[in-house]
């Protein structure tokens, strides 16, 4: 009898953890979960774009956390509200996965829109083998109302499938993207996406340049034009930031303040690319138009 009674109590404690962590993580309102297999590395491309919404009735100042595969490579983990606003984070174990946790950088005011974007780069097969197959799961660290799941393949990828099979696809640029979606999934939810194909390449799909960019395909678009113009802009103003720095700097501190534009202009440069980046996963610029705004800004 003290058994049962004692394998009930630990029942309801574990009920009560679960039901105050539900309370107290926010919900995703729209995730867009997007797998790219050989996009600009050998690797399997992760990457969540999404945005919370505040529903636990009361402001939010606690940690979040994502969970990845164990050997995952994290690459960016940032708040996405104004510009690219990257955050520090740790890594735990949690069994069969990793733990990314971290902390937003204010806090959220209960019903309020928070988005953001993370992702991290996976090895899940031998490039060298031209039949390439893997499975990733999903993981939901938190309820998710809107879920979609996009599938990239890559240049040259031949006898395409995924399972679940894909409800609707698109071209953007040289690439045709695969899409399901989920309703209402539920924290610790797991969606495992199996993806199947043939490449005769180790070439990832993006080929970068000696100083990391990618290489950008020739376009004579309007759009070129346009997205040129807006390249020299922000290079205008941070020659004019360079500039003025120059003519107020101390004699006895040339060597500093030269460094220090060093910096700023390796900061503004690493601000201006994720921008980019982001432009293109909210699908607001065109693949081919994020690779020709990457070539300008590294000319």
């Amino acid at each position: 009898m003290n058994v049962i009674k004692k394998v009930f109590i630990a029942a309801i404690i574990v009920m009560a953890a679960s039901a105050a962590f539900a309370q107290d993580s926010m919900t995703m309102k729209q995730l867009r979960y997007s797998i790219w297999p050989e996009y600009d590395k050998s690797d399997v491309l992760i990457i969540y774009s999404g945005k919370f919404v505040n529903d636990t009735g009361k402001p939010f100042n606690e940690k979040l956390a994502y969970y990845i595969p164990k050997g995952a490579k994290i690459n960016m983990l940032c708040e996405t509200e104004k510009g690219m606003l990257c955050q520090r984070y740790i890594v735990e174990d949690s069994g069969k996965y990793s733990r990314v946790v971290w902390r937003p950088s204010r806090t959220i005011a209960p019903g309020e829109e928070f988005p953001v974007m993370f992702e991290y780069y996976i090895d899940y097969f031998d490039e060298t083998v031209s039949q390439r197959r893997f499975t990733d799961i999903f993981r939901a660290p938190f309820p998710v109302k809107d879920l979609t799941i996009e599938v990239k393949k890559p240049t040259g990828a031949e006898n395409f499938q995924m399972n679940p099979a894909s409800q609707w696809s698109q071209m953007n640029g040289d690439f045709e993207n695969f899409y399901v979606s989920y309703q209402n999934v539920a924290a610790s939810e797991e969606i495992p996406v199996s993806v199947e194909y043939t490449r005769n390449t180790a070439a990832p799909s993006v080929q970068k340049t000696a100083g990391g960019n990618s290489q950008a395909a020739q376009t004579t678009s309007t759009t070129s034009v346009n997205n040129k113009m807006i390249i020299i802009v922000a290079l205008f103003f941070a020659a004019m930031a360079a500039v003025i720095i120059f003519i107020t700097r101390k004699p006895s501190t040339a060597q500093h303040s030269q460094k220090s534009q060093n910096t700023q202009g390796k900061k503004q440069e690493k601000r201006e690319k994720e921008r980019i980046r982001k432009m293109l996963l909210d699908g607001k610029i065109s693949e081919d138009t994020y690779k020709q705004l990457m070539k300008d800004l590294e000319e």
